[in-house]
Parts: structure tokens; sequence; C-alpha cells
């Protein structure tokens, strides 16, 4: 058996553009979920890279912001 070591990926560059990430559990439909990992493997292959159900649910986001910022500005916030 080798015991050759891989080189250490580089990491890549942190994208100014783009904000902090969070770590989250959101619990979804069985459903929802499988359709959300079929979207991101779609991408992957026609894309290239890595499956990225994040990624997907990020683009949703971005595509609906406005409503999604209307919605939430008729809530008080508690914490201000």
């Amino acid at each position: 058996m080798s015991t050759t070591k891989r080189p250490k990926a580089k990491p890549s560059a942190p994208d100014p553009t783009t904000d902090k990430c969070r770590a989250s559990a959101v619990n979804l439909r069985a459903g929802d979920w499988d359709l959300l990992q079929w979207v991101a493997k779609a991408r992957a292959k026609r894309q290239g890279g890595r499956p990225s159900v994040s990624a997907v649910l990020t683009t949703l986001i971005d595509a609906s912001r406005k409503a999604l910022q209307a919605e939430a500005a008729t809530v008080v916030n508690p914490y201000d």
C-alpha cells in the first residue's frame, strides 16, 4: 500500500462581493429536498463542479428578494 501524501488543495480566495455565510438547518418536505438535490445535480453536470443545494436556494432567494423583503417589512422586529 502506498503512503504517498496528496498535495493540499489551495483554498480559494474569498469573494468580496458576497456576504458572510451562516450554517443552518432547514426542515423541508422530502419531495422538496429531492427536487433541490436534482436541480443541484443538473447544474453541476451542466456547469461543472459539485452539486450545491445552497446555491440553488441562493438563486431562488435572489430571484424573490423584493417580495421577501416586502413581506419581512410588515413585521416589527422586536430586536430593534
